[in-house]
């Protein structure tokens, strides 16, 4: 049974409220304990239903009467607001799913100037994070977390296995192509072999990280709208 730490961690995630390397330590708990990722995906799938089930009731337009009243009074406006809040987060801890996998990912690239498979180019297009899919017939890939670069590009951290085989990279976009900006790749069992896509041992994803990264992750929400832009 998880912690109240734990539950709190969860919802602080997905309402973005975290700092870049807490998130990051964060997701990687996720691959590593299951019972957190079931959670994890219970809330985040509870939230995302409550959202879809009461859109059309957002979108309606305020009367301009009861408007006014609201602006009138936003302290109880922002009350209501911290309510609904405490009640999203009180259902999506009571939900429950089941227990999905958690898998390490085997790194993947293409072509001498870094640009990965066309397998791979499509679940970076498609794949919001936090959710396993078979890339290929050996091959599951799973997206950690996204960001913007420093210098304006789009950019998704995940991982890939095989059997035996296993990578954790970053991707940016540049010229509406992927391209591998630094992996850490390793056998199964043995120690990890740090290298960048260029084969040279320099970084680490934690280091590429760190001066890569411009102001907050990407939440959620920020990861669909990409998707619908295929990452422009």
């Amino acid at each position: 049974m998880l912690s109240e730490q734990d539950h709190q961690l969860i919802s602080a995630s997905l309402d973005g409220e975290l700092a870049p390397e807490q998130e990051m330590a964060f997701k990687h708990r996720l691959l590593q304990e299951p019972a957190l990722n079931k959670q994890y995906q219970a809330i985040k799938a509870m939230g995302q239903d409550l959202k879809n089930t009461f859109a059309d009731i957002a979108s309606t337009p305020v009367p301009q009467s009861l408007s006014s009243l609201l602006e009138d009074d936003i302290q109880v406006e922002n009350e209501q607001k911290a309510t609904q809040n405490n009640q999203w987060r009180f259902l999506a801890l009571a939900a429950s799913v089941a227990a999905i996998g958690l898998l390490s990912f085997f790194g993947l690239q293409n072509t001498s100037d870094n640009q990965v498979s066309i397998a791979l180019t499509k679940a970076l297009n498609t794949q919001p994070a936090m959710q396993v899919m078979q890339l290929d017939s050996n091959n599951q890939f799973i997206v950690l977390q996204s960001f913007r670069h420093n210098d304006g590009r789009v950019c998704r951290e995940y991982q890939i296995s095989d059997t035996n085989n296993q990578s954790h990279a970053i991707a940016c976009k540049k010229n509406q192509q992927w391209q591998l900006e630094v992996t850490q790749s390793s056998v199964v069992a043995e120690q990890a072999h740090h290298v960048t896509a260029s084969g040279e041992e320099v970084k680490t994803i934690e280091q590429y990280l760190k001066g890569a990264v411009k102001g907050e992750f990407l939440t959620s929400d920020d990861e669909m709208v990409q998707i619908k832009r295929n990452w422009q």
